[in-house]
C-alpha cells in the first residue's frame, strides 16, 4: 500500500499533467459523468490517477492491462489508443 502526503500533492501540482491531458482530451459529452468530474476537480485524485496510469501513459507503449475496478473517465480513451485493456 502506498500513502501519500501534501509534500507529494504539491510537488505533483508543479506539473498537473493529467489536468492538462484531461483539457486537450476531454469532449463536451463526458463532462457530467461523475467520474470525469472527480478527476477534473480533485487533484489528489489526479495525482494518484497520474502515479498508476503513468508509465502507460507517457510510454504510449503497446502493452497489455488488466484494470479491475479503473471506472470510467475521459482518459480511458487516451489508454485504448495505446494498451490493449481487457475486461
Amino acid at each position: 500500500m502506498k500513502t501519500y502526503t501534501q509534500t507529494d500533492l504539491a510537488e505533483y501540482n508543479q506539473n498537473d499533467w493529467i489536468l492538462k491531458m484531461l483539457k486537450e482530451n476531454t469532449v463536451q459529452e463526458e463532462v457530467e459523468i461523475r467520474t470525469n468530474k472527480w478527476l477534473r476537480e480533485m487533484d489528489n485524485k489526479r495525482m494518484i490517477f497520474a502515479d498508476v496510469y503513468g508509465d502507460i501513459l507517457l510510454n504510449k507503449k503497446e502493452v497489455r492491462v488488466l484494470d479491475i475496478g479503473g471506472g470510467i473517465h475521459h482518459l480511458r480513451k487516451c489508454l485504448l489508443k495505446i494498451v490493449n485493456i481487457r475486461y
